[in-house]
């Protein structure tokens, strides 16, 4: 039987919560959160889950053409009707920037599944587009995890669309 000094035990046990401690101290940042509540926002998109993405959305959530948080799920809840399969993620790495309780995270997206006639001009609009998509994320809480979606943006699309 190997018997280790307590010593080295103690040592072992101090580096690994250091470890351990960074790896939390990374996770919670704003930046590393606004980036993981990007994508969860995307998956649940995709899986056309709006109550879902609906919870990750603050109530006085606007958006670039005017829509508050009810009427973009509508519309939203809308579009995806036309898709029997639909998957919606970044093709670029997303860009965070943070500031005192907010984030923005940009990216182009893309958009791919299939479905009626509509789903597919949605998709080649949405390729065709040369400006990322902007979320703005707000600190909706005290824990680090505590992040809500408080508007979102594309200039390409604004300009076509306009309010």
């Amino acid at each position: 039987m190997v018997r280790l000094p307590l010593n080295a035990v103690l040592w072992a046990i101090a580096i690994l919560a250091l470890v351990w401690i960074v790896w939390l101290v990374r996770l919670w940042s704003p930046e590393q959160q606004a980036e993981l509540h990007t994508i969860n926002l995307l998956a649940r998109a995709s899986k056309q889950d709006w109550v879902a993405a609906g919870n990750m959305m603050a109530p006085e959530y606007r958006d670039a053409w005017g829509h508050d948080k009810e009427k973009a799920l509508t519309d939203a809840e809308e579009f995806g009707r036309h898709f029997f399969s639909l998957r919606i993620g970044p093709v670029e790495p997303l860009t965070v920037q943070s500031e005192a309780g907010a984030a923005t995270v940009s990216a182009r997206l893309g958009v791919y599944g299939s479905g009626t006639p509509m789903a597919h001009a949605i998709i080649e609009a949405v390729h065709e587009l040369e400006e990322p998509f902007v979320f703005r994320w707000q600190k909706s809480g005290s824990w680090p995890w505590q992040w809500i979606l408080s508007g979102l943006e594309q200039e390409e699309l604004v300009a076509r669309y306009p309010r």
